[in-house]
């Protein structure tokens, strides 16, 4: 059995885009090992220096509208020109335009994102975005075998992992009882600052949000609600 194992690490890391992080390894993220929630391995490609660096993770709807995606795009770049990572699940809508803000920062830290699925398997819609994370020195993260595909399982791990991952969380749009909010919640109880942009009483897509606020998250308008200070004076 360990000979077998020995022989699928050294496969794995045959392969020069493939890395993998254990939990001893003074790169492993210190958010995920302090919630409890920390798996044993992590597998990466790309920059993992990107981890030496703070960072402040945006979720939000996969169906956000016109105000919603310029929002996430706005905090993606202001969070990478602050100096900080920016982290998102890897999924349409809300992280799409987050990693496409980052990377149009001036001078700005790459993002990272955190996939459900193994890091040879990213989803396929994404695949021109995240090869342009990749190519600005950005990293992809997962708690699965690079050639696995994305389950009901992995994903469940995957939201685990977002909430533990960073110190800062934000909500930019997500309907009443998206999994965003679990997510959200469970940052709140590990201690991390979660804040969420309001909406419309009128728009289905900020009630998630709003409730959040309800709930005690912060207000978000600007990066000094998150705790963050922006170096460029925001609008």
């Amino acid at each position: 059995m360990d000979d077998e194992a020995d022989s699928a690490v050294a496969g794995l890391l045959s392969t020069p885009e493939t890395g993998v992080l254990t939990i001893a390894d003074s790169l492993y993220p210190a958010g995920l090992i302090e919630s409890g929630l920390a798996p044993l391995l992590l597998f990466t490609r790309g920059d993992e220096s990107v981890l030496l660096r703070e960072s402040a993770t945006i979720c939000g709807s996969a169906s956000a509208d016109e105000e919603g995606l310029r929002n996430a795009e706005f905090f993606g770049k202001a969070i990478a020109e602050s100096g900080m990572t920016v982290l998102v699940p890897a999924e349409p809508g809300i992280p799409t335009s987050a990693i496409s803000g980052a990377l149009s920062a001036h001078q700005g830290v790459p993002p990272a994102a955190l996939l459900a699925s193994g890091t040879a398997r990213a989803p396929r819609e994404m695949t021109g975005l995240l090869k342009a994370l990749l190519a600005a020195g950005g990293l992809l993260i997962s708690a699965e075998l690079p050639e696995t595909s994305q389950s009901e399982a992995s994903k469940a791990l995957r939201n685990g992992l977002l909430a533990g991952f960073s110190r800062r969380l934000l909500v930019i749009e997500a309907e009443r009882h998206a999994p965003i909010l679990d997510i959200a919640r469970r940052a709140a109880e590990l201690g991390g600052l979660v804040g969420a942009i309001p909406g419309s009483i009128h728009n289905p897509l900020s009630r998630g949000a709003n409730a959040l606020i309800r709930e005690g998250a912060m207000l978000v308008e600007t990066l000094r609600d998150l705790g963050i200070e922006n170096p460029e004076p925001q609008k």
